[in-house]
């Protein structure tokens, strides 16, 4: 993380633990900037909606607010379907993962393993490519039209193995499928004798857009069995579509 970075997050959270009460000199003081430094520093934050002035007096942005109501939305989320997933797991005995669409990205977020020690090249954490991954295209599938195509028609295509969809209009058509069938199904596009099977996951109350997925080896994880995994998981996880959706 460089210096700048690390200077704005410790601004954040003086502001944080003394809401209302930090002035510029407070802060030039505590992290021993002078006043024109901090004050670029503290520009940069209110222009980002991160910090507000009031009175000469700074407290946390509406922005920060929102990143603090959607990660507790997202705990809130995952509590509650961790349990649910975990179980089926056990069902199954196939891994299962979560992404999230955040500002136009695709965001590993969550994985209940299972005890067949698959080695994964996605983490959680990583940025997923939409166009080879079971993932990528349910969220696609999603999408406002608009932000569908952008992804698709202006984005690099990467391949990652011979079976790696890389133009656009085969992903389009392979979109449109998707939409038709409610899941979409990869094999081998993003990581050689890896299957997966994806369903979207479209929740407004929390305003969380993202995919739940299945992942195993291609010579256990037939089309149609991918197809009856998704399915079953579809009816468990109604209770919570119910809840957030």
């Amino acid at each position: 993380m460089s210096s700048s970075t690390k200077k704005a997050f410790q601004i954040l959270e003086m502001i944080a633990q003394d809401q209302g009460k930090m002035k510029l000199i407070d802060i030039s003081k505590q992290l021993k900037l002078n006043k024109t430094t901090a004050l670029r520093y503290i520009q940069t934050l209110e222009e980002l909606d991160l910090i507000i002035k009031t009175d000469n007096y700074y407290s946390l942005g509406y922005k920060m607010l929102w990143f603090g109501y959607q990660a507790r939305n997202n705990h809130l989320f995952l509590s509650r379907i961790t349990p649910i997933l975990r179980e089926y797991v056990q069902e199954t005995n196939e891994t299962i993962n979560i992404a999230q669409y955040i500002n136009n990205r695709l965001v590993y977020i969550q994985r209940v393993e299972s005890g067949r020690n698959l080695q994964l090249k996605a983490q959680p954490g990583m940025i997923l490519p939409f166009h080879c991954t079971s993932l990528g295209k349910a969220v696609l599938s999603i999408l406002p039209k608009e932000e569908q195509n952008d992804l698709i028609y202006n984005k690099e295509l990467t391949q990652y193995t011979e079976k790696t969809i890389t133009q656009a209009k085969d992903l389009e058509k392979e979109i449109i499928k998707t939409e038709k069938q409610g899941f979409s199904i990869e094999m081998e596009e993003f990581e050689e004798g890896l299957a997966c099977g994806a369903i979207p996951l479209n929740l407004t109350k929390i305003n969380f857009i993202g995919a739940l997925s299945f992942s195993g080896y291609v010579n256990r994880l037939s089309e149609e069995t991918i197809t009856t995994l998704l399915k079953n998981i579809k009816i468990k996880l109604k209770s919570i579509e119910d809840i957030f959706s």
